[in-house]
């Protein structure tokens, strides 16, 4: 999530290591292609030999996990270095992002931060001391299927349903500064259900919340709802992205393919970006432009070794990984246009909490 849930202990449903997002996606991989891979040979800056990685989400997220994978695994390919891993999940990462944007350019300070961060510099929340489009993203190692889930206790099995469905249904969230309190107020209004999100849901309180009917719904990464679905309490009827979802038999609609969401190209803009953020992971603005790309470059070298590739495996992680110039194209897209982008954003959240307290249309 881009909330940073905690892992479930169960294992996760593992998907395929490289898959399409679309043809929203289509762009992005001609960057990677292009400006993202085998950058060693233009990376002149010798990498420090302490380093941290702070991490914006709780211990033991897949955020967590990844960085804890890469610090174990990036010293073998490069003797001599030492890398702590430090969790910084005050403010949503809103601290671990401060922290980095603070950094001296010497590549010591890295971040791996959630995507909700987009949201609050868009917004302009309390808290955000950093510029997202001024960090130096070195890339993001993956990305993750967002759904919705709905408890089955509602006897809600599909999306059709629940747009027939007329009464509000409370969505789990962390908080109201949070990606899932703002991701079911734009679906009410892109889509037209009704979503009442409730703040104050840990990932753990959310699953214990959907297994007692105490919430209706909740929005995260699929990984995070394995063990729920494995167990008969939910029912997967969105998919956010159009990333694929193993071991789902009959995937459900995905938004961004719906004809409702090409309506709204500046949310969904936002939201594309938003999707593919992934463990996304940075540099200080102050960094070398030789700094970032040497750090680039050992990530690449790092996500095709196969000892690393294998451990990521054992650990029911996955690798997705998006170049940091593709990555930086697609954050510079949403801030390029950032005051259309929070004028329609602004609009649709008002819009669909009060979708949310009336019902459709609402506005």
């Amino acid at each position: 999530m881009s909330d940073g849930e905690a892992q479930d202990p169960r294992p996760p449903v593992r998907r395929p290591e490289r898959i399409g997002l679309g043809r929203r996606a289509l762009g992005l991989g001609a960057l990677a292609a292009a400006g993202g891979l085998m950058l060693g040979s233009r990376a002149s800056a010798a990498l420090p030999d302490d380093i941290r990685i702070l991490v914006g989400t709780p211990l033991g997220s897949p955020y967590d996990r990844h960085a804890r994978l890469l610090a174990r695994h990036l010293p073998r390919l490069h003797s001599g270095m030492r890398i702590t891993v430090e969790t910084i999940p005050r403010a949503g990462g809103k601290l671990a992002a401060k922290l980095v944007h603070e950094s001296a350019g010497d590549g010591r300070t890295i971040a791996m931060l959630p995507s909700g961060l987009i949201f609050a510099e868009i917004l302009g929340e309390e808290g955000v001391a950093f510029s997202l489009p001024r960090l130096q993203w070195i890339g993001s190692l993956d990305a993750e299927p967002r759904v919705l889930v709905l408890s089955r206790r509602l006897g809600i099995d599909s999306f059709d349903a629940l747009r027939r469905h007329a009464g509000p249904i409370s969505l789990a969230a962390v908080s109201t500064a949070s990606a899932s309190w703002y991701e079911p107020l734009l679906l009410n209004r892109i889509l037209g259900i009704r979503l009442k999100p409730v703040p104050g849901y840990s990932s753990v309180m959310r699953s214990g919340a959907l297994m007692s009917g105490e919430v209706g719904a909740a929005i995260g990464s699929l990984e995070t709802f394995t063990a729920l679905l494995a167990e008969g309490h939910v029912n997967v009827v969105l998919r956010l992205n159009d990333l694929p979802l193993p071991g789902i038999a009959a995937p459900p609609p995905a938004l961004v393919a719906s004809e409702a969401a090409a309506a709204h190209p500046e949310l969904m803009r936002l939201l594309d970006a938003h999707f593919r953020f992934g463990r996304a992971m940075c540099l200080g603005p102050r960094t070398p432009s030789a700094m970032t790309l040497a750090w680039r470059a050992a990530i690449d070298e790092l996500v095709r070794d196969a000892t690393y590739r294998g451990e990521i495996d054992a650990a029911r992680l996955t690798l997705l990984p998006l170049p940091g110039a593709a990555l930086e194209t697609s954050i510079a897209a949403v801030f390029e246009s950032a005051a259309a982008i929070r004028g329609a954003l602004d609009a649709a959240l008002a819009c669909g909490m009060t979708i949310a307290d009336n019902g459709p249309p609402g506005c």
